[in-house]
């Protein structure tokens, strides 16, 4: 799920409004995102998570982006795994 996560961060949110370093700029985010999946964590208390890690990243990234991106991580934990744009790959 490690990887599914990091692809909704690449293909959904950009909090710094720059093209990215690395695909892997993001990952110091995934474990406690991936911690409140597996918690049963709401799409709002993942959004709130989100803005958190972006207030840390001094950005100004959209409410509405913040909910479609804890829209897509939530939906990984619902079955049965419905494809995701961008997510299904090799």
């Amino acid at each position: 799920m490690f990887e599914a996560i990091r692809s909704i961060f690449l293909s959904r949110w950009n909090p710094i409004g720059a093209p990215l370093l690395s695909e892997q700029e993001y990952d110091r985010f995934v474990p406690e995102i991936l911690r409140m999946l597996l918690a049963g964590a709401s799409e709002e208390a993942i959004a709130e998570k989100l803005e958190d890690f972006e207030m840390f990243m001094r950005s100004g990234t959209s409410g509405v982006q913040r909910l479609d991106v804890a829209h897509a991580l939530k939906a990984l934990t619902r079955g049965p795994q419905v494809p995701i744009l961008g997510l299904d790959g090799p």
